[in-house]
C-alpha cells in the first residue's frame, strides 16, 4: 500500500502526505506535508507556485487505537504574483480536511458536533473522553451554537401534557 492510499484511509484526505509518525507516550504526532507544489489566492484565484515560507500547524485530529492523534501539518506560504492584489502572500488551504485557524480537523468537529447534539454536553465530555478526545462541556455548548438552525415548520399538532386552571390543581 503507497503512502498517498494510506493517508486517504487513515485522514480521509489526499491533500496531504504522511511525512513522519511519532508515538510519545499514549500520543500519536502525524507530520504532514502537501501534495501541491501551487496554491491558490483566497482573495484574486490567481494561481501561485512561488514559495515564500513554511510553518506549522497543529490540529487534533479523531484518536486511533484510543490513542488521542495531533497532526503537525507543514503550512506553505506563497507569493501573489498579481499586482493588483490586495495580499501579498498568502497559504495554502485545506477545504474539508482542516478549516482556516481551526484547532481541529473537520472530522473530529463533526463528530463532536453529532455527539453533543445527541446528549447532553456532560455526557458528551464524558463520551469523548473515551475516545480520548478532550473538551469541556462548555466548549461542546459553544459548538453547538455555532450549528446552523433548521429550517422552522408551522406548528401541525400541539399536544398539552398537563394544565390547571389554578396553581396547584
Amino acid at each position: 500500500m503507497n503512502a498517498i492510499k494510506l493517508c486517504q484511509l487513515l485522514l480521509h484526505t489526499d491533500l496531504c502526505l504522511i511525512h513522519e509518525i511519532a508515538v510519545e507516550g499514549h500520543r500519536v504526532y502525524l507530520t504532514l506535508e502537501s501534495t501541491a507544489n501551487y496554491a491558490k489566492c483566497p482573495e484574486c484565484a490567481g494561481i501561485s507556485a512561488s514559495l515564500h515560507s513554511t510553518y506549522m500547524r497543529c490540529p487534533k485530529g479523531l484518536g486511533w487505537a484510543e490513542c488521542p492523534v495531533t497532526l503537525q501539518i507543514r503550512v506553505k506560504s506563497y507569493f501573489c504574483l498579481k499586482p493588483e492584489c490586495s495580499k501579498i502572500t498568502f497559504a495554502e488551504r485545506f477545504p474539508g480536511f482542516v478549516a482556516i485557524y481551526a484547532r481541529r480537523t473537520d472530522r473530529l468537529l463533526k463528530k463532536q458536533q453529532c455527539v453533543g447534539v445527541n446528549v447532553c454536553a456532560r455526557i458528551a465530555q464524558l463520551l469523548l473522553a473515551f475516545d480520548q478526545v478532550g473538551i469541556s462541556d462548555t466548549s461542546i455548548n459553544r459548538l453547538l451554537l455555532n450549528l446552523p438552525q433548521p429550517p422552522s415548520r408551522p406548528i401541525r399538532v400541539l399536544g398539552v401534557d398537563d394544565w390547571a386552571k389554578r396553581k396547584g390543581q
